[in-house]
């Protein structure tokens, strides 16, 4: 018997039986091995092994979870034995919070890795390109009872393309694992114990999650402005939606970064770091600025703007110089002379996909790189496309380098290296929400608010499942580009991570529904929308993220804060929401900024042992009104806001 914090585990080896039980002596899932199985205890006495025919099988007995290794000969591995509890509930993090009942007649279907999502009964929920979950499949859970969750998790970033699989019935968990032809026939998994799911996350997320290899710059927690929305909208009003996505990438110019960037100052929204989209390079893959741009970056850069560009790491044009000239620098199916392409929907076209177990193409992006830092000193690179992994049964150079999701973070992990190695005070943003994934970047980003996302509020469930994996700091791309929705939810980003913006010279009328995918209909921002922007971005600069801070979402309920976790207002709200979201608070030791998206009265919360001595409204030109407010309780307030889109830029609270 082994008895540690979170589980008890008693085997019976002439019964060949593993019973696992929680704390509270609760069974959780009882482990019957085939027959023919050789079971013994490892040579620490802290394990135990199973050998099955080809499969190899250990469960080593840590202090706050089990690791189990399965090994095996073949292409698939079935779980040599039956695994049976009493399931309620099924928990998934990917690619929002998935929680559903464990069906009473058919068999619930998952495969855990980011090539195949969950299944319930015949339909796959939801169906997505390979590598595009923001948040991969690496864990899920089932709930035993009312306190009762264990969870299983991968401890190692997995190569295989099908993964951990398996059927979920009321009374038993069968499990089974695929290997491809050029994946390691092995695995390593965590089996986690909790009273909550959020218990099993975090559990997980203590076990797995990678330290950061480099300090954070200092300008890391500073919103930032993203061009890519702004291009789309650029195509749509001169070449409809006839190209697709891509016709987007030959309106990134120097002309369209000025605009924009002149609208960023003109309206005094705080904002100096950009992100320049896709289509800075003539052709994607060749990673050379082009000439206007380049000017323009230059030009920004006296200024003092940050800039980082968009990368797509994974992919290259067939028009492009690389292509042309280096067909060894590429994936190719097993019959040499065919094609592998990536299938950019978006884009409604094809690319060629690198193929980085190659030294040379290594050698290729570590030169571009150097290139980029050398000749227009950029500060870093915001990962895209994540999804244009190769297939792991394609035909490489080494496949022994690392294949699937390995190979993508081996391949990140090289970016990353090169871009410090450079310049210390860069910034890399991943959008990934993977704690195996903290080494390979310095901030981790949502992503664009996904074509499967219902609604916004699948973003803030986003979040929550963010959140649940203890990855932060977030930087949150903004849903929908400039959509008619954006300021009031900014204000919301505001209170979980970095805000951005990614149009500032048009807005989108409504999302699209359609095939092309892009921001929406657009039609000329107005200045009340620009206006409100720059009352919450003041809000957000006047108190900024933390990286220790600590910060609460519950999207469905409107939710939202941060708190201080040093300092003279330690334990409270360094920014908060009130009044359903409406209002914006920051919080500071001396004073609080406020502003609202609508004319309400709210109540707003007072520091503790503090005492408002007055409220000042703060106009756009200048001007400074004393507000009357009422005392509700010892530390809330009730104040008559008006709407930040006008005239008020936002109000001030002294308090000592």
């Amino acid at each position: 018997m082994f008895n540690n914090e979170k589980y008890c585990a008693t085997i019976d080896l002439n019964e060949k039986v593993l019973l696992l039980e929680d704390t509270g002596k609760a069974k959780v899932l009882r482990i019957k091995f085939n027959q023919s199985a050789i079971i013994e205890k490892t040579e620490d006495k802290a394990g135990l092994k199973c050998i099955d025919g080809l499969t190899n099988l250990v469960f080593s007995f840590k202090k706050n979870y089990i690791e189990m290794n399965l090994n095996t000969i073949g292409s698939k591995l079935v779980f040599p034995g039956e695994i049976t509890g009493n399931f309620d509930e099924f928990y998934n993090w990917t690619p929002v919070v998935y929680r559903c009942v464990i069906p009473k007649y058919i068999p619930m279907e998952f495969a855990m890795g980011s090539r195949m999502p969950i299944k319930e009964g015949p339909v796959y929920l939801p169906a997505t390109y390979a590598g595009k979950f923001v948040i991969p499949a690496y864990l899920f859970s089932l709930s035993i009872n009312q306190n009762s969750k264990i969870g299983f998790g991968y401890l190692d970033v997995p190569e295989s393309e099908y993964t951990f699989a398996g059927e979920i019935y009321k009374q038993k968990l069968n499990l089974t694992y695929s290997f491809n032809a050029n994946s390691k026939k092995s695995v390593k998994m965590g089996i986690f114990f909790s009273e909550k799911f959020e218990g099993i996350a975090q559990t997980y997320s203590d076990v797995v999650a990678a330290r950061k290899k480099y300090p954070l710059v200092s300008w890391w927690n500073e919103p930032w402005y993203d061009s890519y929305f702004e291009q789309l909208y650029e195509m749509m009003e001169s070449d409809g939606e006839s190209q697709y996505e891509y016709g987007a990438l030959k309106h990134c110019t120097g002309r369209l970064l000025k605009r924009a960037i002149g609208a960023i100052e003109k309206n005094k929204l705080g904002i100096k770091t950009i992100v320049i989209g896709p289509g800075w390079s003539a052709e994607i893959g060749d990673f050379n600025i082009k000439s206007d741009v380049a000017q323009e970056i230059k030009a920004l850069k006296k200024k003092g703007y940050k800039i980082i560009l968009t990368l797509q790491p994974y992919i290259a044009d067939e028009s492009s110089d690389v292509y042309k000239n280096n067909p060894n620098f590429f994936v190719y199916p097993e019959a040499p002379r065919g094609k592998i392409r990536y299938k950019y929907v978006e884009f409604n076209k094809e690319f060629a996909q690198f193929d980085y177990t190659n030294p040379e193409t290594r050698a290729y992006m570590k030169e571009r790189i150097t290139s980029l830092f050398e000749n227009f000193n950029i500060d870093g690179f915001k990962i895209d496309r994540t999804s244009a992994l190769p297939t792991v049964n394609a035909f490489y150079n080494d496949a022994a380098w690392g294949v699937g999701e390995l190979l993508q973070k081996k391949t990140l992990g090289l970016i990353y290296d090169t871009v410090k190695q450079l310049k210390k005070e860069s910034l890399v943003i991943l959008p990934a929400l993977n704690p195996l994934y903290n080494d390979v970047c310095d901030v981790n980003s949502l992503g664009y608010r996904h074509f499967f996302d219902e609604s916004v509020d699948d973003y803030g469930r986003r979040v929550m499942a963010a959140l649940d994996l203890s990855i932060k700091p977030l930087y949150i791309d903004e849903a929908s580009g400039f959509s008619a929705h954006t300021p009031r939810h900014l204000a919301e980003k505001c209170a979980y991570g970095v805000p951005s913006i990614f149009a500032v010279l048009r807005r989108a009328v409504t999302r699209m529904k359609s095939a092309v995918f892009t921001g929406g209909y657009p039609v000329d921002a107005m200045q009340q929308e620009l206006n409100l922007m720059n009352s919450i971005l003041s809000i957000y600069n006047f108190s900024k993220l933390n990286s220790d801070d600590s910060i609460y979402c519950e999207n469905d309920d409107k939710v939202f804060y941060r708190k201080y976790s040093t300092g003279p207002l330690k334990g409270f709200y360094s920014i908060a929401l009130f009044s359903g979201s409406e209002v914006l608070a920051g919080y500071k030791a001396n004073s609080a900024l406020l502003c609202s998206s609508v004319d309400v009265k709210a109540v707003v919360a007072v520091p503790p042992n503090k005492k408002v001595t007055s409220i000042v409204k703060v106009k756009r030109n200048g001007k400074e009104e004393k507000m009357s407010f009422d005392v509700v309780s010892k530390n809330k307030i009730l104040i008559e806001f008006e709407c930040s889109e006008g005239g008020t830029k936002y109000y001030r609270m002294n308090y000592k």
